[in-house]
């Protein structure tokens, strides 16, 4: 889970001071899961700015030229892992993941995996905004998101340039996050990255593989919007999009989740969420479970601490 501080963060490092580097870093540990920089600058300084609503953290990064390394041996990003957007605003570098090497400009927008080890690099002063969020947040599975990781996106064609300007008119009103309006705020800059992703999908594949994505896309949108239906089964998603169940479990193979284990993770991820926010503090836990498509209350119980270690009355108890 995303921690959100109360007030947008801002951190700036003066160049040349003999702490600057210590002071980086220390700063980098306080937003992200841990992060090795390495920089040979002397004059190493550089400027953060941090906001944050439930489900997204924004941060824009100004630096002298250094590498970032993520060490991972995929258990030490929580259970969601997080996904990592960032969109290039000035300088250049590279981005490797999974045995991928992207290059970094000015509009590039990347993508990669928190749960999985990765390097940037720079070799000028550069500049980039960072999205971070859960992975339960995109409304697409990892095991079709990953496929880009350190892929080179359209950012100028398409959704591209609509979630672009999108996110750099949420950098240049970071307090937005953090304000009553945060949380909308969030879930439309998701909404947007979702569609964005779907649409590199398609496009990044050719012939079958791009009519199953584009299907797949479909079903997990049909998904969403009948989320709170108790009766929401394969068998009648497989019906609204006149195919069979075989059909759509062959469609769902690549995501590595069967149709019924994608809808409870998206159901607890969204009960998870209301459980804290303050709006829902008047709903009781049956009503909100009951609000996300779990009929049983019991049940719902016991695969929340099943999933996230915790009762459901705990986890709202600790927030407050």
């Amino acid at each position: 889970m995303i921690i959100v501080p109360p007030d947008p963060i801002s951190v700036v490092v003066a160049p040349g001071r003999r702490s600057a580097l210590s002071r980086w870093r220390s700063a980098v540990d306080d937003l992200f899961p841990p992060l090795r920089v390495v920089t040979e600058a002397r004059d190493f300084g550089g400027a953060i700015r941090s906001a944050g609503a439930p489900g997204l953290q924004l941060t824009d990064i100004s630096a002298s030229p250094h590498v970032v390394v993520r060490d991972c041996d995929g258990r030490s990003a929580g259970p969601d892992g997080f996904y990592k957007l960032s969109l290039q605003l000035a300088g250049e570098g590279r981005m490797r993941q999974g045995g991928r090497e992207l290059a970094l400009r000015p509009g590039s927008i990347a993508m990669y995996d928190t749960a999985r080890s990765y390097e940037l690099s720079f070799d000028t002063d550069c500049r980039l905004l960072v999205a971070m969020f859960p992975r339960s947040a995109l409304a697409l599975p990892a095991g079709v998101a990953n496929e880009l990781a350190a892929v080179p996106l359209q950012e100028t064609e398409g959704v591209g340039d609509v979630f672009a300007a999108y996110a750099r008119s949420m950098n240049d009103n970071l307090a937005l996050l953090a304000g009553a309006a945060g949380r909308r705020t969030a879930q439309i800059f998701l909404d947007l990255a979702a569609v964005f992703l779907g649409e590199q999908l398609s496009a990044g594949l050719a012939g079958d593989d791009a009519g199953r994505t584009a299907l797949l896309m479909r079903i997990l949108r049909h998904i969403d919007d009948h989320i709170s239906d108790p009766d929401l089964d394969p068998t009648g998603i497989a019906a609204a999009h006149f195919i069979s169940t075989r059909q759509l479990y062959n469609v769902f193979a690549p995501t590595g989740e069967t149709v019924a284990q994608w809808i409870r993770r998206r159901r607890l991820a969204g009960a998870r969420d209301d459980l804290v926010q303050p709006s829902q503090r008047d709903a009781t836990v049956t009503e909100i479970a009951r609000r996300w498509g779990f009929a049983d209350s019991a049940y719902f119980g016991r695969v929340f601490r099943e999933t996230y270690g915790t009762t459901p009355g705990r986890w709202r108890a600790e927030a407050r």
